[in-house]
C-alpha cells in the first residue's frame, strides 16, 4: 500500500520531496501549475529529468498531477 500526500506548489518541487519523505509518504500529488489559472509552468526537459531521477532515488510513485480548478466550470 502506497500514502501519499497533496502539495503545494509553494517551495518548489525538490521541497515537496523532502516534505513528503519527513511524513513518511511515498507517492505525491502536485499541481501541474497555478490551480487558477489556464496557463501551465513552462518547463525544461533536464528540470522533468532531475524531478524524474528524484522521485526513482526516493522510491516515490505513483506522481499525480493534479489539473487546475478552472476544469471544473
Amino acid at each position: 500500500m502506497r500514502f501519499g500526500i497533496h502539495m503545494p506548489l509553494k517551495g518548489g518541487f525538490e521541497k515537496n520531496v523532502r516534505r513528503c519523505l519527513e511524513i513518511g509518504c511515498n507517492t505525491l500529488q502536485i499541481f501541474a501549475g497555478n490551480p487558477t489559472a489556464w496557463q501551465a509552468a513552462k518547463l525544461n526537459e533536464l528540470e522533468l529529468v532531475g524531478r524524474k531521477k528524484l522521485l526513482e532515488e526516493h522510491n516515490i510513485a505513483p506522481l499525480i498531477i493534479h489539473a487546475a480548478y478552472l476544469i471544473n466550470l
